[in-house]
């Protein structure tokens, strides 16, 4: 039987898969978003169980 994955939703990111950018946005300037570390973009976290 295969193992368990249980899936939930990125506690840093909050299902965004992107984490809030530290600095404030100036008009004019792009930032481009940086994948959250945690759950690598993806917004969930999977775990074996």
């Amino acid at each position: 039987m295969p193992p368990k994955i249980k899936e939930h939703t990125c506690p840093l990111c909050k299902g965004t898969g992107f984490p809030k950018s530290m600095e404030p946005a100036r008009p004019g300037r792009r930032i481009y978003p940086v994948k959250c570390e945690s759950c690598h973009g993806k917004g969930k976290i999977s775990e074996m169980s």
